[in-house]
């Protein structure tokens, strides 16, 4: 089925405002750095890029961010059992810290 002429217009005239607006030499490549923009502008999850966060699913799921020898970064997912040791330390830190105070 062919397109009314006007209709082929106005598409026509469509592609040649986003090539303009854009500066791309054709309608895909202007999608291509529109689509660029928006990743740029959006962050990986929101996650920090070191230390620990928790994740709140179904049940609170903690990760911790690690850098390889590679330098590859690495989101691990913490168990219950490590959860339970970074508390203890974390308690026994805060102890600590209010005795060399008083």
């Amino acid at each position: 089925m062919l397109l009314a002429n006007r209709n082929l217009r106005a598409l026509d005239r469509a592609f040649d405002r986003m090539t303009s607006f854009t500066g791309a030499h054709s309608p895909l490549a202007a999608i291509d750095r529109m689509f660029d923009r928006l990743e740029t502008n959006v962050n990986v999850s929101h996650a920090p890029e070191s230390g620990r966060y928790t994740v709140y699913e179904l049940k609170p799921v903690t990760y911790e961010v690690e850098v390889n020898d590679r330098g590859d970064v690495i989101h691990r997912r913490l168990s219950e059992e490590e959860l339970e040791v970074i508390a203890a330390n974390e308690k026994a830190a805060a102890e600590e810290a209010k005795g060399n105070t008083a």
